[in-house]
């Protein structure tokens, strides 16, 4: 066997429940999705264009799905072996740098490209609807798996350039943003190199006026893929002596930590956070950062002009309200996601280093813990979320009802305005049900990432599917028809997000308060405590 550790990840990943429960929960998505876009299309597309329409969406889909693996998946793993110093073990076996990336990429992406593999049976109804050839099918099929070998190689490159995990997975998101959006800026012939390139290639129209297009796109990336494995299998063994932190300072907080420049000999650098003083040491260890990161304000800025673009009220009524609520909707989850990633890291990175568990032996209680991690986000996100609200609020007054003339068109802006402030109100349930969430999953759980992945799931993922089912049952039954507002729904959406938030802030703080201690004593990497770290200095 060439790769040893791919037989053995390989092997180990067929044993496990998840591999076979992430193709169950993918294709029952898929399925899902497929349902809900027939139901529309059927309903409002002539029948000659309801196959097309629904593989493009799918395809649409599926494309840019896999484009998360890289970021949620590879990133942070090998990187995450550097942290906890195990990555240099590896090394003292007959292992080369081939066979630690080759295993870590199959231990990472075995989940993902079964998910992949589930969608592709799903991919292919449209060919029943008609208008969708088989040659189509296939070459998307292509398209698909390129971009999640693309993904997942990106991520594997960064995390053999990087040691932290934050930093791994935002370098692996920029890499693949550039790879798909940020070739094409320029314009021709740069907007060759783009993975979208091989996705409009796939399709039949454009395959037949330039099937180089889609060939050239594919070998392309297919190419680019390998150079970056080839790149990462070179750069693991020559990155294993890299100057490692100071262990009683891990995650990144040496120029924190008290005396550290007697310690370390490291001259202290300056984050912008006060002294602790008799303050809660807890806030004050929760902002090592400093003040809001400049990454969160370019991603609000750039997001917020993105989203407003689609406004009705900056095209001069030319736009969709429709498109400029969903826009609205997933800038919402952006930041929800964002949060929950840093409610989570938080506690796992102290948890790793070893800073909550010396904590416990101070007086602290654990309300008085969990306190001062809330105003640490508070302090860090209130900027950001109050600005977000003022645009909200904004864009809600300006856009809808100024330029209604009929008593019709007046009654649909007053639902439209209804449904922007269910939007607010329920981002705001949301923000501190992702921040109790993300708090409780990350002291549990050994990857940050990983926490705020599951804390979406739950506190975003859920309602969502939730009421997608009821809106499911009422296209298919036909009783949406029969009602002239939708009144009954927007409640029904609040309903859910606020009663499944609630559930979600409750069940965290009664975990919180009763698991703290023994969670936090534990230690998600196995890594010496820092006091006995610093004793062995």
């Amino acid at each position: 066997m060439i790769f040893p550790i791919v037989e053995r990840e390989m092997r180990t990943a067929t044993r496990k429940r998840r591999t076979h429960w992430s193709r169950v929960i993918v294709a029952a998505a898929a399925c899902a999705t497929t349902a809900w876009l027939l139901l529309q299309t059927g309903l409002n597309l002539p029948p000659q264009r309801v196959g097309v329409t629904l593989f493009t969406a799918l395809a649409q889909l599926g494309f840019y799905a896999c484009l998360l693996p890289g970021v949620l998946l590879t990133a942070d793993c090998i990187s995450q072996e550097k942290r906890d110093g195990t990555l240099g073990l590896l090394f003292l076996t007959d292992l080369k740098g081939s066979d630690i990336v080759f295993g870590k990429l199959v231990a990472t992406s075995a989940h993902a490209f079964y998910g992949l593999l589930a969608i592709f049976p799903v991919m292919a109804i449209p060919l029943l609807a008609g208008g969708v050839t088989p040659g189509e099918v296939a070459r998307m099929v292509v398209v698909l798996v390129n971009t999640l070998f693309f993904s997942l190689a990106a991520g594997m490159l960064v995390s053999a350039f990087s040691r932290w995990e934050k930093r791994a997975m935002t370098a692996a998101a920029i890499v693949i943003f550039m790879g798909t959006f940020g070739v094409e800026i320029p314009g021709p012939p740069f907007h060759l190199l783009s993975l979208r390139a091989g996705m409009r290639g796939a399709f039949d129209s454009a395959f037949t006026a330039n099937p180089a297009l889609f060939y050239g796109s594919t070998i392309w990336i297919f190419v680019l893929s390998w150079i970056f494995l080839g790149w990462a299998c070179w750069l693991v063994p020559r990155r294993v002596e890299e100057k490692l932190e100071p262990a009683i300072a891990s995650d990144e907080a040496t120029q924190l930590w008290p005396k550290a420049e007697e310690i370390t000999g490291e001259v202290a650098q300056s984050t912008g956070m006060e002294k602790l003083g008799e303050g809660n040491p807890v806030e004050w260890l929760a902002n090592r950062d400093g003040q809001t990161s400049v990454w969160m304000w370019l991603t609000i800025i750039f997001s917020g002009l993105a989203w407003m673009m689609t406004h009705p009220f900056l095209k001069s009524g030319q736009g969709s309200p429709v498109f400029a609520i969903a826009a609205g909707l997933l800038f919402h989850a952006f930041l929800k996601f964002w949060l929950a990633y840093d409610a989570a890291s938080r506690f796992t990175s102290d948890r790793r280093c070893g800073a909550l568990e010396m904590l416990l032996s101070t007086p602290l209680t654990v309300s008085e813990m969990l306190g001062g991690q809330f105003r640490s986000m508070i302090q860090r996100f209130f900027k950001p979320l109050l600005c977000v609200l003022a645009l909200d609020l904004a864009l809600f007054m300006t856009g809808f009802g100024g330029s209604a003339a009929t008593p019709q068109e007046k009654l649909q802006s007053g639902w439209l305005l209804m449904i922007q402030f269910v939007v607010v109100a329920t981002f705001l349930i949301d923000v501190v049900a992702v921040a109790a969430f993300g708090m409780w999953q990350g002291l549990k759980t050994r990857r940050g990432g990983r926490a705020a992945l599951w804390t979406a799931a739950r506190v975003m993922g859920l309602p969502t599917a939730l009421f997608s089912a009821v809106m499911f049952i009422f296209l298919f039954t036909g009783a949406m028809g029969r009602l002239s507002s939708p009144t009954p729904f927007v409640l029904l959406w609040f309903f859910i997000s606020a009663t499944n938030a609630a559930l979600c802030i409750l069940g965290a703080l009664r975990h919180l308060r009763e698991d703290f201690r023994e969670l936090a004593a534990q230690h998600a990497s196995g890594a010496p405590l820092a006091p006995a770290a610093a004793g062995a200095r």
